[in-house]
C-alpha cells in the first residue's frame, strides 16, 4: 500500500456484529495516507470523517488491507499477522463539546515493539 486515499463506502452492521461496506448501510468515509511502509506492511494516518462501529478496521479490510492484530477483520489465520492485540492507536484526537478539545498520545511501548520488529 502506498500513497493515500479516500474510503467512501457506505457500511452495514450484521447479525454477527461484524460491519462491511453496503449499499444500504450507513455513509462511511474515511481518508489514509501512508506514513511509513515495509515489504509486509504500512502504517498509515487515518482520518474517520464519520463515526461507525469498527469503520477503519471495517473499511482497511474492505480494501485487502485489515491491520496486524485484528481477530475479527481479514482473512484467516487471525489475528492478522499474528500481532499481540489490535495494531489501532489514536494519536490524536479532537473533539467539540461546548469548547474545542484536542488530545495527544505517543503510541504504546508493545505498538513501537511491533513497528521495530516489521
Amino acid at each position: 500500500m502506498i500513497g493515500e486515499g479516500v474510503i467512501d463506502a457506505p457500511l452495514k452492521e450484521f447479525g454477527s456484529g461484524r460491519v462491511a461496506p453496503s449499499p444500504d448501510g450507513r455513509k462511511a468515509r474515511t481518508l489514509w495516507r501512508v506514513e511509513r511502509a515495509w515489504r509486509a506492511a504500512a502504517l498509515l494516518r487515518v482520518e474517520p470523517e464519520t463515526g461507525r462501529k469498527h469503520q477503519i478496521r471495517a473499511h482497511l479490510a474492505s480494501l485487502g488491507h485489515p491491520i496486524l492484530g485484528d481477530p475479527r477483520y481479514g482473512p484467516p489465520p487471525r489475528p492478522i499477522g499474528g500481532a499481540p492485540r489490535l495494531m489501532l492507536h489514536a494519536l490524536s484526537l479532537s473533539v467539540t463539546a461546548g469548547r474545542a478539545y484536542d488530545f495527544t498520545a505517543e503510541p504504546p511501548r508493545d505498538f513501537t515493539a511491533v513497528l521495530s520488529s516489521i
